[in-house]
């Protein structure tokens, strides 16, 4: 898939990059970040500046708007992190990277915390391993990033614990030692998402819709129905040649 996305980016009809021209979550964060030494893994001093909350409504309404859709399909992303996702040129969030896809219902491989999080004992057998590919993986990812968005920095990459805490942050997670959370919307989701309350990632982007920032602000631009009506037949003809089929 990887290829494939190559290929696009390079063919000026679908102009790939203009939908990065802000580029990804990471970078943009990183920006607001004051750390000693200046570099990313330094000890985080400052929040310098935080994103508008009806921009991260948004954000986290687009975000899992498309996990819902891949869902929807039977599968999941599996590698939702800060550099898979950017933003175009009127802060629309665009969900990237399929390289990892899988179908829901696999055993999931895992990734670094605190984008995934390795099971306890609330799992019985299934402790110490990532579980299923789902809702459940997924939404806990979805939870972790919109801690990121909302407080400039990812969970425990603070004053208090700082990057140096290593391999401990896996651990903190697995017991479910999360940071402290408020009772807004916001943090009511990154709530749920941790301790795995949503069935389905349907029911986390239906409530994503009703946030304030996920109706007032400008959709994303649709694309040309000329465009999109290739694009829809060039998907046609991969789906058929098998191109979703997983390679194991």
């Amino acid at each position: 898939m990887s290829q494939y996305l190559s290929e696009l980016s390079t063919t000026p009809k679908r102009q790939f990059f203009s939908f990065m021209q802000r580029g990804n979550l990471f970078a943009r964060l990183q920006q607001h970040q004051l750390r000693e030494p200046d570099r990313p893994s330094g000890r985080l001093v400052k929040i310098v500046a935080k994103e508008p909350t009806e921009l991260v409504e948004q954000w986290i309404m687009e975000l899992s708007s498309a996990v819902a859709w891949f869902e929807s399909l039977g599968y999941a992303h599996t590698d939702i992190r800060p550099e898979n996702i950017i933003f175009d040129s009127d802060d629309h969030l665009r969900l990237t990277d399929f390289d990892n896809v899988e179908k829901i219902g696999t055993r999931a491989s895992g990734c670094a915390p605190p984008w995934a999080r390795c099971l306890g004992s609330e799992a019985g057998d299934g402790r110490g391993s990532f579980g299923e590919n789902g809702a459940r993986y997924e939404s806990f990812t979805i939870g972790s990033l919109l801690y990121l968005m909302t407080r400039g920095h990812e969970p425990y990459d603070d004053a208090i614990f700082g990057p140096q805490v290593g391999e401990a942050k896996g651990r903190l997670l697995q017991l479910m030692l999360f940071p402290l959370l408020g009772t807004d919307a916001l943090d009511n989701i990154i709530r749920k998402c941790w301790y795995g309350n949503y069935q389905r990632l349907e029911d986390l982007a239906e409530e994503s819709k009703c946030l304030p920032g996920g109706s007032t602000r400008p959709r994303a631009t649709p694309l040309d129905p000329e465009l999109y009506k290739q694009t829809q037949e060039e998907c046609r003809q991969l789906v058929a040649s098998g191109f979703l089929k997983m390679k194991k």
